[in-house]
């Protein structure tokens, strides 16, 4: 801002033709500036201009209107200068900002457009229209942002890290963590590219690199929760249970999320500290606000069965299965495979381990993710039904 208003003021300056005489006027404005006495510059440009005002005032007085947060004004005049000189890139910078500031970002965008065909180049405009892209929006109009914002400058953190993401969310996970790699080769102390790696990784299920990524954010005491609830999943996956609770007891109790306690009720579980799993998953359900309750109360069932409390993890199947409604994945068919495993082999009920199974069968849409299941299920079918 500083830096577009002494442009301003500079250009004003040498261009004036009375330039000798103004010296002091001029003195006067870049110190009230400099000191951000922005009402005092104000009184000293309208003293100065009256009545009729240059463009290049115009602008110095809606960037320091800009300056107070004074929106209304800085707008009013700005789009004066603008109509005075519509390639004025300062007044247009300006204009898109406050747009943005006032949540206007249609009217923002079509600034920075109009400042991208006057100057191509500028990486800064390319990563501040790409931030106002909404969702409503469409994926390649961000996508053009950041593209072009990372191919002026590709070692540019924030720009590789926006690019990556639009990536990643147009399923070229691969692409997109070349991107992140090359940033971060250029500067290693980066730790939001650490975090850009650590989550993307966690995306691919690369464990091993969300560990030693996860690592370098612990020994720089980054303890944002969402890393750590991905770094304790890891340590998780890679069955390194200690390791796993050390992490999420790093997160601040505020923090806890209901995947940061199903997490913890796994890791003691498969440490058999069972009665802490158990209150563990209770949490983790008090906690649940949607479809993940259904997941939880499936591990609560685990949990109770490997204690051999089959009645009481029938009951938590049970419960699962009464939030239907709110599943959007195969959790709620996850939980018909466990149901049948329990009625199949500790209830001894073949009839409805038998239906479970099929429900099971009925639900799954990830044949991939489930196929070790599935080859089971129809397998042990085949089974129940000969006897």
């Amino acid at each position: 801002m500083k830096c577009l208003f002494l442009t301003v003021v500079g250009l004003f300056i040498f261009s004036h033709p009375l330039f000798a005489q103004q010296s002091n006027y001029d003195q006067k404005l870049l110190y009230f500036y400099e000191n951000q006495q922005y009402a005092e510059a104000i009184k000293l440009i309208e003293d100065e201009y009256p009545a009729q005002k240059p463009q290049k005032v115009l602008a110095q007085l809606g960037s320091l209107y800009n300056s107070m947060t004074n929106y209304l004004m800085a707008e009013q005049y700005l789009l004066k200068a603008l109509a005075a000189d519509s390639t004025d890139k300062g007044v247009l910078l300006n204009l898109a900002r406050i747009n943005a500031r006032k949540w206007t970002y249609p009217q923002a965008l079509n600034y920075y457009e109009r400042y991208i065909k006057l100057d191509s180049l500028n990486v800064s405009v390319y990563k501040s229209a790409a931030s106002l892209v909404g969702d409503q929006d469409s994926l390649g109009r961000k996508m053009k942002y950041w593209n072009k914002a990372y191919t002026l400058n590709p070692t540019d953190p924030e720009a590789a890290k926006g690019y990556s993401s639009i990536l990643s969310e147009n399923s070229q996970k691969d692409s997109a963590l070349s991107v992140l790699k090359f940033a971060y080769v250029a500067d290693t102390t980066n730790l939001n590219l650490v975090g850009a790696l650590l989550s993307l990784h966690y995306q691919l299920e690369h464990y091993d690199q969300v560990i030693n990524y996860g690592k370098r954010l612990l020994e720089e005491n980054l303890l944002e929760a969402n890393y750590l609830n991905m770094i304790a999943r890891a340590y998780l996956a890679k069955e390194n249970f200690k390791e796993s609770l050390e992490v999420i007891e790093l997160i601040n109790e505020k923090e806890r999320t209901d995947f940061t306690y199903s997490l913890k009720a796994m890791s003691l579980m498969r440490l058999n500290r069972n009665q802490e799993a158990l209150a563990a998953i209770d949490k983790a359900i008090i906690a649940s606000i949607s479809e993940s309750v259904i997941g939880h109360y499936r591990y609560k069932g685990i949990i109770l069965n490997s204690m051999l409390k089959s009645d009481k993890a029938l009951e938590a199947y049970q419960r699962a299965l009464q939030f239907e409604h709110l599943s959007e994945t195969d959790s709620y068919a996850a939980v018909f495979y466990n149901l049948g495993l329990l009625q199949d082999y500790y209830l001894s009920e073949g009839n409805s381990a038998l239906k479970s199974y099929q429900s099971f069968l009925n639900q799954v849409t990830d044949t991939i993710k489930y196929s070790n299941q599935i080859e089971f299920v129809k397998k042990r079918m085949s089974e129940l039904k000969k006897d």
